[in-house]
């Protein structure tokens, strides 16, 4: 995590313990926890070593964890001590893991769907519902067939076979491409 982006003033961030933090020494802390933790922890180890596999579950398990963590690491305080409103908990993850600058989720999903399509080409009617994914893994960071079985796409009803059909029978494998060149990013 890079310093000038870690606030300046004297404002704290509180421990369970009640103890303060300044911005600099949270967001160290932070760093150190990943550190030491991902091959401690299932879902952040599952995170830094096979991105694909990462799931919701991994997700909501890995925001627990670090919760439960005496600094109560969450995006919202991660966030305020780095002086980023837009970075997610993945970003801070792998900033923190793989010391590289914090990019927001757009950045992230856009590099990482430029890298799909350098190696794999699209139709239009494909180029328009892979933006309707791209949407929703913004939001929501990671996507999986049940998302298209809960009909999240509502601007293009249908269930999976609708649109595994329109990517030509290879969904499957395209969103294990997608989440892991999202995740890696």
């Amino acid at each position: 995590m890079t310093q000038d982006k870690v606030l300046r003033s004297e404002e704290t961030l509180t421990t369970v313990e009640g103890k303060e933090i300044k911005p600099r020494d949270y967001l160290k802390a932070f760093e150190e926890f990943v550190t030491k933790n991902q091959t401690k922890i299932e879902a952040l180890k599952i995170l830094m070593e096979k991105p694909e596999r990462f799931d919701i579950k991994d997700l909501k398990e890995l925001r627990k964890v670090l919760m439960k963590q005496p600094e109560m690491f969450t995006e919202e305080r991660l966030r305020r001590a780095a002086h980023n409103d837009a970075a997610d908990i993945i970003s801070f993850i792998l900033s923190a893991a793989k010391h590289i600058p914090l990019i927001d989720p757009e950045e992230r999903v856009e590099i990482a769907f430029r890298r799909i399509k350098s190696r794999w080409k699209f139709n239009e009617r494909q180029e328009e519902w892979l933006e309707l994914i791209k949407r929703h893994v913004v939001k929501k960071l990671i996507i999986k067939k049940q998302d298209f079985e809960e009909q999240i796409f509502l601007s293009r009803k249908g269930l999976w076979e609708d649109w595994n059909r329109v990517f030509g029978y290879k969904l499957p494998k395209l969103l294990v491409m997608i989440n892991r060149e999202v995740l890696r990013t």
